[in-house]
This record gives C-alpha cells, structure tokens and sequence, in this order.
C-alpha cells in the first residue's frame, strides 16, 4: 500500500458518509456491498482479497472425482460484461484450460447486477430485459463454439454457483473465485500472453451442422459467386462507430458478381427494421444476426470478411479459419481512443499479436474508398496465404 492511498480512502470515506446520510441508509449499504466485492482502492482489494480467502477455508470441500480432468470457468455477471467480449474470455478460459494440461471445460455463467444495472448511456440502450435475454440467445451459444466445452450451466442463483464452486469443482478459474467475492481477468490478457510466445489457437470452431445450414442457405443466391461477408453495426449506443451503410452498399454493387457476392448481416438490434435504401437487392442472411452459431458458420465459410470493428467481430478473432479485414478509426468513442486501445493491449495501427497473414486492421474510417482498397488487399492477402483447410480451399481466388 502506498502512502497516496490513505488520501484517497480517507476521501472517499468522507464522500461515502456524506452521501449516506443525504441518500439513506439502503444507498449507503449497497455501497458498501460494491466496494467490498468491486474495490475502488488498494485497501478495500486487500479487504475483499482478505474476506475472500476466509471464505474459501470455511467452505471448500473435496471436489467430485468428475471434475478432475474439467477447468470449472466461472463468467460472474456481476462483473463481467453481457457482451461480445465473451468472446476473448471464452479464448482465456481455454487458454488456462491447456496451460493446465486438462481436457474439458466447465463453462457457468453466474448472476449479477449488471442483469439490473449498467451506465447510464448503455442503461437505455440495452435494457435489463435485453441483458437477460442475452444469456441463453448470445452468451450460451458461444460456449458451443468451443469443441472441448463439454458443460454449460446456467446458473439461476449465487448459491447454485457456490454449490458448483465449493462442493464440485476441483479446478477453478479464475483463481481465487467465489460467488461472494467474483473475480474477472481483463480481456487484454488474452494478447499479453500471446505477446509473451504463448498460443492462442485453436479456440472456436463452427459446427458441422451449422456450416452446412449456411451452405445450403446461401448457395442459391451466391451461384459460383465467392461471399464476401459483411457485418454491420446498427447500434443506437456510440452510434459514431457505426458502419458506413451508403459506402457500403456501393461497394457490394460494385463487385463483379460472377466473382464475388456481397452477404451481408444487420446488427442484432436492427435485423428487424426495414432495410437501408442502400442494401436494396443485396443478400441480407438474417439467421446470423440472431444466432452466434450461425454467425461463426457464416464467418468461417466467408471468402473474406469485412466490418467496423465492433463486438461480433471477436468471434472472427479467434478462429484461424476465419479470414477479415476490420476497419477501426481511432477517437470515434471513448472506448477507442489511442490511449484506450494501448491501455488495452492493443497494437496501435497493427494487428492483434496471435492474427494470422489472413486476418488484418485497417485503421481508418470505413469510406468507400478504404473499403476497395482493403478489399484488393485482402485478395492479396489471401492469395499469398492460401487457407489451410478443405473446406476454405474452394474458396480460393481464381
């Protein structure tokens, strides 16, 4: 603990009574709940680290003999995000897993006020219902992407998770969990490992069944036609990160389409509005907006695919046999700011430490001059690289 500490608790301390006596005693114990289980300081982790590690000495007990050869992860809500970015704790989680030496994954997502709660420009966006939701349509089907993913459970209560974590589970992470105490890794971990030599792949990887239901789907429409997948972000949140869609559509009707076909697919909150002027005749694949599986399918039997940098893109991230060109202006939110993205672990106008020749960021806006640039690019890109698999191999250039 360093002397500047003290200053800051003591202020806080000052700030904390003066609020609860201006909003009650409720505010003032919810408080003290979220400093305890969330610390804001270096003597309130040492208190939660403390009560924690209390905890687990009056309740472990000997894990069942199941669990030996299982990595039990638990994904607490209360402090983890109901997003994308599952996406990059699903990738640490089966990191651990191998570093281990362990064969399975126990995958448990544990509830938490961020179910109720969040910041108040995200708040309205996505709503409480939106967030529950969100569990069993976009969280739980990415657990399936992961092949040694064996379990999935749901949790409905913190005791349902105590009970897994205390009286079943033989390996945990992250270290030093509890549902009491919950604690999370940053996501950045995933590339600072991979910048200290550790690998990241293999980590997602589409059904069979899935592939095949994209195949079928879209092949009447594409012909011989090779797709080129592109995402969009139709979000009412940051709508400044939002995809370019007159750019966009002007690209996909410039493509010579006995070569290459436009598949676009709508942002989630949007799939259902009607359709941008802009995509008219152009071949929307709704299914991947609702449905991760589909979408990891579609990504992964993508010729190339392309998009603003938002969070479905992190499926593509972390599947070797996905092949993208992401477009990412720096300072459009505060979430991506230069100093944001380095604080993250993010190579600044690079790519992510563990990409493949086939995966590349653009750091610029997606203008429709960018767009076809990036686009002869990545067919350079990719013939210089050829995919390793069977299944991408007919997708080759010609």
């Amino acid at each position: 603990m360093s002397d500047n500490d003290y200053p800051s608790l003591t202020a806080r301390l000052v700030d904390a009574v003066r609020k609860g006596r201006e909003r009650g005693f409720g505010w003032a114990a919810t408080r003290m709940r979220e400093e305890l289980v969330t610390p804001t300081s270096t003597p309130g982790t040492a208190l939660r680290n403390l009560l924690a590690a209390m905890e687990r000495g009056i309740r472990t007990r000997t894990a069942d003999a199941a669990s030996q050869d299982t990595l039990h992860y638990f994904y607490d809500l209360e402090i983890a995000p109901i997003t994308y970015d599952f996406a990059s704790y699903l990738a640490l989680a089966e990191m651990e897993r191998r570093k281990r030496g362990l064969n399975k994954l126990h995958i448990i997502i544990v509830p938490g006020r961020r179910l109720e709660r969040e910041f108040d420009d995200y708040q309205h966006i996505v709503t409480p219902q939106m967030r529950q939701a969100r569990i069993m349509d976009m969280l739980a089907p990415m657990a399936k992407l992961l092949p040694s993913c064996v379990d999935l459970t749901v949790c409905t209560s913190k005791s349902e998770a105590a009970s897994l974590r205390f009286a079943s589970a033989a390996h945990i992470w992250p270290d030093g969990y509890s549902p009491t105490f919950p604690v999370s890794p940053h996501h950045r971990l995933v590339r600072d490992r991979a910048r200290e030599g550790e690998a990241v792949f293999p980590v997602f990887k589409a059904p069979r069944e899935a592939m095949e239901t994209v195949r079928q789907t879209l092949a009447p429409q594409l012909g011989d036609a090779l797709p080129v997948v592109i995402t969009l972000r139709e979000y009412g949140y940051n709508p400044a990160r939002n995809s370019n869609i007159e750019a966009w559509g002007a690209f996909a009707r410039g493509l010579d389409e006995t070569r290459y076909r436009a598949v676009f697919i709508r942002d989630t909150q949007t799939a259902s509005d009607p359709l941008p002027q802009a995509l008219e005749r152009q071949i929307i694949y709704t299914p991947a907006s609702y449905d991760p599986v589909l979408r990891m399918a579609a990504y992964e039997l993508a010729y190339m695919n392309l998009a603003v940098m938002h969070g479905p893109m992190e499926l593509c991230w972390y599947n070797q046999a996905c092949t993208y060109g992401l477009f990412l202006e720096a300072g459009t939110a505060p979430q991506n700011t230069e100093e944001a993205m380095i604080n993250q672990g993010f190579n600044l106008h690079g790519d992510l430490p563990f990409a493949t020749a086939r995966q590349h960021w653009y750091w610029q806006g997606d203008t429709h001059d960018a767009i076809a640039h990036a686009f002869d690019d990545m067919i350079t890109r990719i013939e210089k690289n050829p995919p390793e698999t069977e299944m991408q191999a007919g997708h080759k250039h010609d």
